[in-house]
């Protein structure tokens, strides 16, 4: 596998899924739901889940997917030591109030631990990844090369053309 081309698979990824969390964000309807818990849900939370959930199935078919989203892959970091930890849209009170103070966020984690990880913030339209430490070398999903960093690293932001050229990144630099 390119780790090249995943990094960027998974960026273009949290950009559709922050533009879905948009698109309803500036809607009049945002479908707001209960889940059973009685925690609030809309129709936002569960388009960024679908584009967050189909798009890491095509590109990393061999890591599961835990989402709050879907109570069933709760389970999974019991039987999994590596997977992806999602929360679509981390703040869903604030997007329901609609202060802007809300969040994507995507995290590829191993051994209990995070390796990966990517937070947008749709409003202020900014992407953040981080690599949090290296990949086990026993692994073959070959996301992350066997020589990446082992702490986290500085952040620094920069332009970024997006298929809607409205976006902003921040990738790790070494200090």
């Amino acid at each position: 596998m390119d780790n090249q081309r995943i990094k960027s698979q998974i960026i273009q990824l949290m950009w559709e899924a922050s533009d879905v969390i948009l698109e309803v964000y500036e809607s009049e309807n945002i479908n707001l739901q209960q889940k059973v818990d009685a925690s609030p849900v809309t129709q936002a939370d569960l388009a960024a889940h679908q584009v967050l959930v189909n798009g890491l199935a095509e590109f990393t078919p061999d890591i599961p997917v835990v989402s709050e989203e879907d109570s069933q892959s709760l389970d999974i970091p019991r039987q999994h030591q590596t997977f992806w930890l999602i929360d679509p849209l981390d703040g869903t009170k604030e997007f329901i109030h609609r202060n802007g103070e809300f969040t994507c966020n995507l995290a590829l984690i191993s051994d209990q631990r995070p390796v990966y990880g990517w937070v947008s913030v749709p409003v202020q339209m900014c992407l953040r990844w981080m690599c949090l430490r290296s990949f086990p070398s026993n692994a073959r999903y070959g996301l992350l090369s066997s020589n990446a960093p082992s702490r986290p690293r500085g952040m620094h932001s920069s332009k970024v053309s997006s298929p809607n050229k409205r976006w902003s990144m921040a990738s790790p630099v070494s200090r």
